[in-house]
């Protein structure tokens, strides 16, 4: 400020805290003379690529004099993470498969920045590594990440030196496929006061660069054969990263993160160095994909072994198609069956099944007696970067299965996954590319050999595990009401409790919405359509009952009559809406939920939907949602669009086509016709 003395400007100093309390921004706390007058943050998102404190900076015409503190570590836990990590940068990285327990196969090889870092907290190893399209193109950065308890055995290093260089190569076997991220260019994180590196990677589900074709966006979800792209990271479960050390101190690092990796049992102590492995390029070796000639639930128990990993494409050759062919359904399925309780990698499959063959030339074939109430279910399990598809299991049949006794085996049951465990629930967009997976799934259905499976409905479980508390449709003045919503949320849910025990409905969802596919009890010998509808008028009831509580009393407070009349008045509609937000507070919010899934019945708020659907409509402005890829988003006066989650986009789904008074059958028979059954 020009106005001011050069004195009282030498007074008003400025006092920056070290950097190490912030990577990210500046702290300044101002003050004129010894008089606190405020704090400063200087916010760097992301931070400087370049130190440009140590070129020349001028404001408004003068030169400015920065001075550099040196940094300072006032974080107490500043060591502890430091030892929490071990990173080495490295010179290669490939992946691929094994084709013999010593035989490595190349799939794919990178050269670009690679990074190898074992991250003790978090009990993972990480391989960053750049990636382009090729002719000089854009390197875009991409890393894996796994964690230790899915590292299969050990690692196994290699160790040469000459010329006064080491090379040491690590080879990592897994038991699932890597999580895999890209990062976002723009660097961008949802905080605007903090930074984090961490925020700005993004999931994938395919080691590519740009969106997929809208061919492939449409096709089902299937096993990778025998559209094989070169870029299966589903299938690869090996990874070898070479490094280049200096012979003496590079070696050295390198025994000393070998040496602290051995105390997670990652690397054998006695031995840190192995006898090298044999290399093949993958590109020069046939991929068997031909399953023609197979029997449709023989092919279905072949692919249960390949997608889990037992079997593989290169040790498969045309006589064991051929000697599997020629055996008997029941012999065949034993076979398959055997190598799949097996468990384990079977590198020579033609002599295995040679062995199965004369095992049970003599006897016959196991065969699983299913009582008249079950069916054998088969199912299939959806990641991110594959498909897993599982031998059929016994399970309790219900109402629509039984009506097609004929075609049971035309049904399959799908669990959406990670790699390792339950799919991410977000409210960002770092994991759209595994919902949009997801969706994609539901909206293109399932194919196996020649039979193409397409949605049918979804539990309510996925509703309840996936359940998002949306910040929309906050309201101020909620709390007054919250007491009395616990309460009637409890009648609530014994009134519906009691309505399914009383028609044998299993799950909410079925209840609510009429589409009622698991009724166990057969009411006065009442066909199933007459039982669905006598359901839906109960439940019908039901919400009456329940909206005229919730607006008796407040009308009772403003002597209005109608719903049409309360929500011409303002302080009214206010009032009804902010006990709508405790209805939704009380069925929604994570502190009100119990362990006990079956607990948690969430359609309560939803009998003041449109109260519900104003609030959402009003508000949308001020909490943001990006849409998935390819979904629609549409919000009208009796439906609003949730925050983008897996259990949102089924929801969208189901919507899509309204549920028949059958339980389903007239859908289920259009589906049949349409594959000529």
């Amino acid at each position: 400020d020009d106005a001011k003395q050069p004195q009282q400007r030498e007074r008003e100093r400025t006092k920056l805290s070290p950097p190490a309390a912030a990577k990210n921004r500046i702290i300044m706390n101002t003050s004129l003379g010894t008089v606190f007058t405020g704090t400063v943050f200087l916010v760097y998102r992301p931070p400087p690529e370049t130190e440009f404190w140590r070129q020349t900076i001028r404001f408004h015409g003068k030169k400015l004099r920065v001075v550099v503190i040196s940094p300072q570590n006032d974080q107490p836990n500043f060591s502890r993470e430091c030892r929490n990590q071990d990173f080495l940068l490295a010179k290669s990285l490939e992946m691929g498969v094994f084709t013999q327990e010593d035989t490595f196969a190349r799939e794919w090889k990178t050269d670009n920045d690679i990074a190898f870092k074992l991250n003790y907290a978090r009990r993972s190893f990480e391989i960053e590594f750049g990636f382009s399209k090729g002719n000089g193109s854009k390197t875009y950065s991409f890393r894996l990440e796994t964690y230790f308890n899915d590292v299969e055995g050990e690692f196994h290093t290699e160790l040469d030196t000459q010329n006064g260089q080491s090379r040491a190569v690590t080879t990592i076997r897994t038991k699932f496929p890597p999580k895999l991220f890209f990062l976002n260019e723009k660097l961008e994180t949802r905080n605007q006061f903090e930074w984090n590196l961490m925020e700005c990677w993004m999931r994938k589900t395919a080691l590519r660069i740009g969106k997929p074709s809208d061919e492939e966006i449409q096709q089902p979800t299937m096993p990778s054969y025998p559209n094989a792209t070169g870029e299966e990271l589903g299938r690869w479960y090996a990874y070898r990263i070479t490094f280049i050390l200096d012979q003496h101190r590079g070696v050295d690092k390198l025994k000393e993160m070998l040496f602290k990796a051995a105390d997670y049992n990652l690397v054998p102590r006695d031995a840190m160095f192995s006898k090298h492995l044999r290399m093949v390029y993958g590109s020069s070796l046939k991929k068997y994909v031909d399953r023609s000639m197979l029997d449709f639930d023989v092919l279905y128990m072949l692919e249960c072994n390949i997608t889990h990993g037992y079997l593989h494409d290169y040790n498969l050759n045309d006589e064991f198609m051929d000697l599997l062919a020629r055996q008997k359904k029941e012999k065949a399925l034993t076979i398959l069956d055997n190598f799949n309780q097996h468990k384990q990698r079977i590198y020579d499959p033609l002599s295995r099944l040679k062995l199965e063959v004369a095992r049970l030339q003599g006897g016959d074939s196991r065969q699983e007696t299913v009582p008249s109430y079950c069916v054998m279910m088969r199912k299939v399990v959806i990641t991110p970067s594959k498909m897993y598809i599982l031998p059929p299991t016994m399970e309790t049949s219900n109402r629509t299965i039984r009506y097609f006794k004929d075609h049971k085996e035309r049904f399959l049951r799908v669990q959406f996954n990670d790699e390792n465990g339950k799919l991410p629930s977000a409210n960002g967009d770092n994991h759209v590319a595994v919902y949009n997976r997801v969706h994609r799934t539901l909206m293109n259905g399932i194919q196996i050999g020649n039979r193409k499976y397409e949605f049918l409905a979804f539990s309510s479980s996925q509703l309840r595990d996936h359940i998002k508390f949306d910040q929309r449709l906050f309201v101020d003045g909620y709390e007054q009401h919250l007491e009395d919503a616990r309460v009637t949320k409890r009648a609530y849910d014994a009134d519906v409790r009691g309505l399914m025990n009383q028609y044998g409905v299993m799950t909410e969802y079925e209840v609510v919405s009429g589409f009622i596919v698991n009724s166990t009890i057969k009411v006065e010998q009442k066909k199933p359509r007459d039982t669905q509808r006598a359901v839906s008028e109960a439940m019908n009831g039901i919400r009456r009952n329940y909206r005229k509580k919730f607006e008796n009393d407040i009308f009772a407070e403003y002597s209005v009559k109608s719903a049409a009349e309360a929500k011409i008045h303002v302080g009214m509609k206010s009032k009804l809406e902010a006990k709508a937000y405790a209805w939704y507070y009380v069925a929604y919010h994570p502190s009100e939920r119990g362990d006990d899934p079956a607990d948690n019945m969430i359609s309560f708020p939803w009998t003041v939907d449109d109260h519900l659907c104003d609030i959402a409509i009003r508000n949308s402005g001020r909490v943001k949602y990006k849409a998935l890829e390819g979904g629609s988003r549409s919000t009208t006066s009796t439906s609003y669009q949730r925050p983008s989650s897996a259990s949102s986009q089924v929801e969208r789904i189901a919507r899509q086509e309204p549920a028949s008074d059958d339980g389903g059958i007239s859908r289920i028979r259009m589906s049949l016709q349409r594959n000529g059954i």
